[in-house]
């Protein structure tokens, strides 16, 4: 395309417009100049100006002028096609790369947890939490305590006969809850003082180690409660004051008056 062959309302590509000095109105006429020295005669008021530039073929080393409204990029010595060498200008090739991430979303959240969760229609084991820590056992450790407990004049002395650690709680029967969770190792003794008055359910397991920050056995091996609840009171029928302690052994012994009964896991665990 040469200057002198712009038509009416055209695009002019930058390589041309370059070429232009000056233009200049007289009456109706529009005059442009050009560097060549060419003068053209035009009703063109507004041009718009578009991309060029010069692409040399890679196969006959024949150089391209090539315009951004082009439909196809071909070399006009070989005819080998040229991929599009002018970038996309504006919102445009953000607004593609937004909706291809958008999509791509939308796909694995819809069908990446059903490729994780089922396969062949056979249901995905559940993911393993990474296993309670341990601590060793500790006599007369404290475990857990109710803001109650150490309010009381009531004392306990526990006795654990048996080759195996046990924890014994102390489960308020008015209120339903657990005062105290305390660690008795075995062959071992444990005191437990400041019982306030009332009547408490003695539990008691046995195991080896315990979860850390917890009363539970890592490997419990049988659960057990005395059946009749132990009645602690610091003043006597008339209103004085006494010492109001007892004793309790979790082994059998010959001559012991107080029944015990096996209790659930679940139960022992519920306080």
């Amino acid at each position: 395309m040469r200057p002198n062959d712009i038509p009416l309302r055209s695009v002019v590509p930058r390589h041309l417009a370059r070429q232009i000095i000056r233009s200049h109105r007289r009456g109706g006429v529009v005059y442009i100049t050009c560097c060549p020295g060419y003068r053209m005669r035009s009703r063109v008021i507004k041009a718009d100006l578009i991309d060029d530039l010069v692409l040399t073929c890679p196969n006959c080393r024949k150089p391209n002028r090539l315009i951004r409204t082009d439909t196809q990029f071909n070399c006009r010595g070989c005819g080998a096609a040229f991929g599009n060498p002018f970038p996309e200008k504006g919102w445009k090739p953000y607004m593609r790369t937004a909706i291809a991430a958008v999509a791509t979303g939308l796909l694995i959240v819809t069908f990446l947890p059903r490729w994780f969760s089922t396969s062949d229609g056979i249901a995905a084991p559940p993911q393993s939490l990474p296993a309670a820590r341990t601590v060793p056992f500790k006599n007369n450790n404290i475990l857990a305590e109710s803001p109650s407990y150490g309010s009381g004049e009531g004392q306990m002395y526990v006795q654990n006969g048996t080759r195996r650690n046990a924890v014994v709680k102390l489960i308020d029967t008015k209120s339903e809850s657990r005062l105290v969770s305390v660690a008795i190792s075995a062959t071992n003794k444990a005191y437990i003082p400041g019982i306030p008055n009332g009547n408490y359910t003695v539990m008691f397991a046995f195991g080896d180690e315990i979860f850390e920050d917890t009363d539970r056995f890592a490997n419990p091996n049988g659960f057990a409660k005395f059946v009749e609840p132990i009645t602690f009171s610091s003043l006597t029928a008339d209103g004085r004051p006494k010492l109001d302690e007892c004793s309790v052994t979790l082994q059998p012994v010959i001559g012991g008056h107080a029944r015990t009964a096996p209790i659930d896991k679940s139960e022992f665990e519920r306080y």
